[in-house]
């Protein structure tokens, strides 16, 4: 709070001369080959710096470094003075002013804000971006030998670590999607917990129950994605491999910027699952002032422009679409009395022009085709015929979806345009339908392995007790029907294989399994899943889940034939 409570004294002084460096900036882009202009600017990013390490405001004044050394590569008049620095340059000190003024509303400095930023100017220079957790803090040395257990080591150390490692990149290509990551980033948090499970006599295997905890957090609360996320992720797999190869001779250390930025990721998810907060007990992490959600939210505000003006355009627009909608329905009803069809013609007009200039053209076209059709009423001063009357109304309804995306921002709404064309062109009812029910009976086989997972974990959790599996059988099979249907025969056979393993091994035995077991079995199951939600995503091919669940089947005894 040192940093907060003493920028208010010096706040006139800080803003005046950022206007100032602003000014000079603005001067020298004018006159690139003049240099006073950018000395000028210089002065002002060192004086405001200073203030800055004077007031302990650690944050604004990475910040101000790293636009001071910017500033400092220019040389007047040569190539080192491009559009894209001095644009960077430009939205740096713009961001500084607003970041000041947040300390200044919010009574509270939030470093994180401007990490974004500051890897933006630390790229114009050349230099390697900072990590998400530059600003956290939290000590890496935990004693896991003094620390209860968390997860419970499976009884055998002989571990087809070959298969969990494609267990793991499988989830990660699923998490490169763009649709339904969340699949994927269970595979690997599967996979993580059963490399924590079997390493337990190695020093990385701290890193694979942080990692296991991080991506249960992610999925549970389906933590945003970015890059950098992805990234780390791709580089656990390094690790995995390095296991593989030198498993049993305990020179495996723990690389501390991942699992630094894992414990980070893992704090910023805010997540309450059972594993995620024994994890930040263990390393004794305290709730951060904010979330994902929270800190993005805040990033867009400082940043400008954000939804907030697309949010209040849509509502406008909404309101003008509510009295057109009210027009066609009274003239559909009849109830109208002596219709005014030249202020119908003028609000579809006045919304066919926004709408291209807010750049939802599909919507602005489809109202303009619409146009014709309004100005022969007026004209008549009669509807025409009720298949225009639905014409006009379809149109109206499609602008209508364009415009509940624009709150999203435009990008959104594009998006949106670009797969849908006029309601009215839709045809193929049957094939729809058809394509409707095969949905619905995926999704229902994705919640059946579901609870048969749950049903494994109560069977396990209980001491063994096999109530808990009695229909565990003819629900698998079930699943394997409607798979059946859907012409998913392969997976289909599989289940047929889980079904009779929950009969011949657990159902029909005396002994109890071992853990060993249980848990290849547990990774069928996890395996179709991540199969299951993949396959309506484009241009994705998890063929390879299958292969993933035949090669666990293989190890429970059963071939699946090709």
């Amino acid at each position: 709070m040192a940093g907060v409570n003493a920028l208010h004294p010096l706040r006139d002084e800080l803003d005046a001369t950022l206007q100032h460096a602003v000014q000079s900036l603005e001067h020298f882009a004018e006159a690139p080959d003049q240099g006073a202009s950018l000395q000028a600017c210089i002065d002002d990013l060192q004086q405001i710096g200073g203030i800055l390490t004077l007031i302990e405001l650690n944050g604004a004044e990475l910040l101000v470094i790293e636009l001071t050394e910017l500033a400092l590569a220019l040389t007047p008049g040569s190539m080192t003075v491009t559009d894209d620095r001095l644009d960077c340059l430009g939205r740096g000190l713009f961001i500084l002013e607003r970041y000041l003024n947040y300390v200044v509303t919010q009574r509270d400095e939030l470093p994180e804000l401007l990490l974004p930023e500051i890897n933006r100017v630390r790229k114009a220079r050349g230099e390697a971006a900072l990590p998400e957790s530059w600003f956290f803090t939290v000590r890496l040395d935990v004693k896991t030998e003094a620390s209860e257990p968390l997860v419970k080591p499976l009884e055998s150390n002989k571990s087809p670590i070959r298969r969990l490692r494609q267990m793991y990149q499988m989830g990660l290509l699923g998490m490169m999607s763009q649709e339904k990551p969340y699949a994927g980033v269970k595979l690997m948090q599967r996979s993580m917990l059963h490399l924590h499970r079997l390493s337990q006599k190695e020093t990385i295997t701290e890193l694979f129950l942080v990692a296991a905890a991080c991506l249960e957090a992610i999925a549970d609360v389906e933590m945003a994605l970015t890059p950098n996320r992805r990234i780390l992720f791709s580089r656990l797999d390094q690790q995995i491999r390095r296991l593989q190869l030198n498993a049993g001779q305990h020179v495996l250390d723990i690389p501390r910027l991942h699992q630094k930025e894992l414990l980070y990721l893992l704090a910023l998810a805010d997540s309450d699952s059972e594993l995620a907060q024994g994890v930040r007990d263990r390393y004794k992490i305290t709730a951060l002032p904010f979330n994902d959600v929270s800190l993005g939210n805040a990033r867009q505000v400082m940043s400008g422009p954000d939804n907030g003006v697309f949010q209040s355009l849509s509502e406008a627009l909404s309101e003008e679409l509510a009295t057109v909608k009210d027009t066609l329905d009274l003239l559909e009803r009849g109830a109208g009395q002596d219709p005014d069809f030249g202020e119908l013609q003028n609000h579809i007009v006045r919304l066919g022009k926004t709408l291209s200039m807010t750049g939802l053209h599909s919507a602005a076209n489809t109202l303009q085709r619409q146009q014709p059709l309004v100005r022969q009423w007026h004209d008549v001063g009669a509807v025409g015929t009720p298949e225009e009357l639905d014409s006009v109304a379809e149109a109206v309804l499609y602008v209508e979806t364009m415009v509940s995306a624009l709150s999203a921002g435009p990008g959104r709404a594009s998006v949106e345009a670009q797969g849908a064309e006029k309601p009215r062109e839709e045809s193929h009812v049957t094939k729809r339908h058809l394509q409707e029910a095969s949905s619905v009976v995926q999704s229902e086989a994705v919640a059946g392995i579901t609870l048969s997972k749950r049903a494994v974990t109560a069977y396990l959790e209980s001491d063994y007790d096999k109530i808990h599996l009695e229909s565990l059988p003819r629900s698998l099979s079930a699943i394997a029907g409607g798979l059946y249907f859907l012409g998913e025969d392969r997976c289909s056979d599989i289940l047929q294989y889980c079904a009779r393993f929950i009969r011949e091994h657990i159902m029909e035995q005396e002994s109890i399994p071992s853990d060993r077991v249980m848990e290849v079995f547990a990774d069928v199951l996890s395996s179709l899943e991540f199969y299951l939600e993949s396959l309506d995503i484009p241009a994705t091919t998890p063929v390879d889940a299958l292969k993933l669940a035949e090669n666990a089947l293989d190890e429970l005894g059963y071939h699946v034939a090709a």
